[in-house]
């Protein structure tokens, strides 16, 4: 899906632009073909659309199912991925730079942080209320940490709006700084 600000509309809309029909397991068993996972199939996709692309900043948001360090490791440096991570996702540090004279292999992490939900159950976490677009939520923080400029602007309160009035796409988002 690609997200498209509308002339006429104050909204933005997601209108589909490639669809990858992703065979089982069962159908590549049966006809004797080579299986490729929802993540393989993923991988291409984002990659062919960067290569579509290449000027472009492109930021793709997936479930949980796409939270596979193969991919984010495939995609990295071609596209920002947002994707949703299991609560007890083992989480760490960047690995501490090397020591000058330092011997052995260095390392490739650092210390463990604590898991999303001992965040959450924690009564040290602070939260914070905010009101915030579905839409701008997503764009704009990867915007930010890519030092982008904003790409997706504002929505206007006035204008027509075919979907009807109101502030369908606002949701409360409770944040957390992890520390």
């Amino acid at each position: 899906m690609v997200v498209v600000p509308i002339s006429w509309s104050a909204r933005h809309w997601v209108l589909p632009f490639l669809t990858v029909l992703a065979l089982s397991a069962r159908w590549s068993e049966t006809h004797r073909k080579r299986h490729k996972t929802l993540t393989d199939w993923a991988r291409q996709a984002i990659l062919l659309t960067k290569r579509w692309l290449p000027n472009r900043v492109l930021i793709a948001v997936a479930d949980s199912g796409f939270a596979a360090l193969e991919l984010l490791a495939a995609v990295r440096h071609h596209v920002c991925l947002i994707t949703r991570l299991r609560l007890d996702a083992a989480l760490y540090k960047p690995a501490p730079p090397r020591r000058e004279g330092q011997r052995g292999r260095p390392p490739l992490k650092g210390r463990r942080l604590p898991t999303l939900s001992a965040v959450l159950a924690s009564r040290k976490t602070i939260w914070t209320t905010v009101v915030v677009s579905m839409v701008q939520r997503a764009a704009t923080q990867a915007a930010d940490r890519h030092r982008h400029r904003r790409l997706v602007p504002r929505r206007h309160p006035a204008g027509a709006d075919p979907l009807g009035a109101g502030a369908r796409s606002d949701r409360r988002a409770r944040t957390s700084s992890i520390p």
